[in-house]
């Protein structure tokens, strides 16, 4: 019983230290959806190879005044979410 089960510990241990040779090959495609998910972001795709010479340093209060009210009426305000979860399982209620 030793024999056999020197063996198969004998077998694990090469399989497991032949497994640290093999090579892993990246593929030619690898991250090409993250670079078309960033790409596709851009407003104008151009502009990264063309980038304007006076670009815009800043912006008048008004204007910051206003994004950030646009922005604090279009965040969810806690008292709008609903705390009740429903699940259903197998079937219709009623």
């Amino acid at each position: 019983m030793s024999n056999l089960f020197l063996q198969g510990t004998l077998l694990s241990t090469v399989i497991l230290l032949l497994s640290g040779c093999e090579t892993y090959e990246v593929e030619e495609q690898f991250g090409e959806a993250v670079r078309h998910v960033v790409q596709a972001q851009k407003a104008n795709p151009e502009t990264s190879a063309n980038p304007d010479p006076d670009p815009i340093d800043g912006t008048d209060s008004a204007r910051a005044g206003a994004v950030l009210e646009s922005y604090r009426e279009a965040i969810t305000k806690p008292e709008d979410r609903s705390d009740e979860v429903t699940i259903t399982l197998g079937g219709t209620n009623g």
